[in-house]
């Protein structure tokens, strides 16, 4: 987390070869914070795609030399990552929770959700969650630049979780500078005390079963209300934008 939000610093502070060095240094204890170096994409500097190359090459050293070094343990790790599959408060993300809901449906109807199915709707979602943060980040002016460069930062935070087939509970860390933040933008008091109270809320076993199911995904939903905040925010604040330049008040 330290080496991840060191990176975004220094992206803030258009310091963007040393996020691309960092970002990389990152994905030693995670592959999946390699993803962060789409922000390159975002900014106008002639050199972020050599930034970005550099950035992979560093991570590609790495991978080489941790396999020249440890062969057999880099081996076990592809395999290992293969083959998990862990559900529920462990890994609270949307793949399993979509093979979980798949389960208990077919449990109680007799009726198979074969593997592709719950992968075609997990694209689906992932896609959902991608074009939609893509369209509200454009609709976004550009008044303040780095309003809108931090709220881009956050919003990929939420989608980078949303979207990974496996994040952890301890990965949900992440997300607390997101939430905060646009919890301190919500204008509606009773959205605000609400969306408080939520987040304040644990994940515990509870009856009957598909309760207890939905609860073992707790942070999962909060994720993605936290993700429905920041569209509505979005939304509004380019909606009240465009009658400000259209001289409606």
């Amino acid at each position: 987390q330290f080496l991840i939000w060191l990176a975004f610093y220094f992206y803030m502070e258009r310091r963007l070869l040393l996020f691309s060095l960092t970002i990389p240094v990152a994905a030693i204890f995670k592959i999946t914070p390699m993803a962060f170096l789409i922000l390159l994409v975002l900014v106008k500097d002639k050199k972020k795609y050599s930034y970005m190359m550099v950035s992979l090459l560093l991570f590609s050293i790495g991978v080489v030399v941790s396999y020249a070094l440890w062969p057999q343990l880099f081996m076990d790790f592809l395999g290992n990552l293969a083959g998990l599959d862990e559900r529920g408060m462990s890994n609270p993300s949307t793949l399993p929770f979509i093979r979980d809901i798949s389960e208990y449906f077919s449990a109680r109807t007799g009726l198979e959700v074969s593997l592709n199915i719950q992968w075609l709707v997990f694209c689906a979602v992932a896609s959902i969650i991608i074009v939609g943060s893509v369209y509200f980040y454009n609709k976004m002016k550009s008044g303040n630049k780095a309003d809108k460069e931090r709220v881009g930062i956050f919003l990929l935070c939420l989608a980078y979780a949303l979207i990974l087939p496996r994040f952890k509970d301890y990965s949900y860390i992440l997300l607390i500078v997101p939430a905060y933040y646009i919890l301190t933008k919500v204008e509606n008091g009773k959205v605000r005390l609400l969306s408080f109270a939520l987040v304040m809320v644990p994940s515990f076993p509870v009856k009957p079963a598909l309760v207890n199911l939905i609860m073992q995904y707790y942070p999962l939903i909060l994720a993605f209300y936290i993700w429905l905040l920041y569209i509505t925010h979005i939304q509004r604040s380019y909606f009240v934008q465009n009658l400000t330049i259209n001289g409606i008040n």
